[in-house]
């Protein structure tokens, strides 16, 4: 190597290698709050509602969303906005909706932006039984307590995780691509559940009907019953409990299978493709 290529590559090295030490002291300075280095501000902003409401709409994107009860009998909706990126919030004809806008210019999107663990958009509620909800996210995760009852809910999201222990009386439906999926204490007509790569985990979910599809997620089953089951995935193995004994219908190209005695309690298809097929029922 050329000397003056080497003193080149010396000088790069002893460069990075300083803006590294600066960086990790700036992080340092800050308390280790990697927030602190937004070019973005946020505040929090809060709404206040006495419209009955019915139907749920929240429409996020980085920011967790959350449920739990209001104690004073009113709605109330904390949400964190910049002076580009903001939600808009209203309560009309039964309908509560959240909607997250960015009105940000293409380049401006390249700017420092990493949203804090406590900015989650948080939706009180002083009763627990609704119509609908419809709760989509992109990478923020969702989670809905066991306290509120839908007569049906949606739930989307890419990467975020989604933790569902409510009720969805008529129809519960939720896909996520990476995100995982833990949906207990669920009795409902109809369950949909999609992911690409995330785990599903159901427990205690009684359904009269419940598609789950996966690609190289596992899925599985605590305590689980219902009438037809049809379970669908590539390279994730499908395991875990069931109440009762079903006809069950397998096909596996490599996994291993492991089935309990087959009973006329409802039918159990479940298809893979390298994925194992384990399941028992509850002594």
């Amino acid at each position: 190597m050329k000397k003056g290529k080497k003193i080149s590559l010396i000088a790069a090295t002893v460069l990075i290698l300083a803006g590294c030490a600066v960086s990790g002291t700036a992080y340092a300075l800050s308390g280790f709050d990697i927030t602190k280095f937004n070019s973005i501000q946020y505040s929090e902003k809060e709404y206040e509602f006495t419209e009955d409401i019915e139907n749920i709409h929240i429409e996020a994107v980085e920011c967790d969303v959350q449920l739990i009860t209001s104690s004073d009998g009113k709605c109330h909706v904390t949400v964190y906005d910049s002076e580009d990126i903001y939600h808009k919030v209203n309560a009309e004809n039964g309908v509560l909706e959240i909607i997250r806008y960015d009105d940000r210019k293409w380049w401006e999107r390249m700017d420092i932006d990493f949203f804090s663990e406590e900015m989650v958009i948080t939706v009180a509620l002083p009763k627990n039984e609704f119509d609908k909800i419809y709760a989509e996210s992109v990478s923020g995760d969702v989670k809905i307590g066991q306290e509120f009852v839908f007569d049906s809910a949606e739930i989307v999201t890419t990467s975020g995780d989604v933790d569902f222990s409510g009720e969805a009386e008529t129809e519960i439906e939720v896909s996520t691509v990476s995100g995982d999926i833990t949906i207990s204490g669920v009795d409902t007509q109809r369950a949909f559940i999609e992911t690409t790569s995330g785990e599903v985990k159901l427990k205690s979910v009684i359904a009269d009907k419940a598609e789950i599809t996966s690609v190289s997620g596992d899925i599985t089953f605590d305590g689980c019953d219902g009438e037809e089951f049809d379970v669908d995935t590539t390279s994730g193995d499908v395991k875990g409990t069931l109440l009762s004994g079903k006809d069950f219908v397998t096909d596996t190209v490599s996994g291993d299978i492991d089935l309990p005695k087959a009973e006329e309690n409802g039918t159990f298809n479940v298809a893979t493709v390298s994925g194992d097929i384990k399941l028992k029922t509850v002594d």
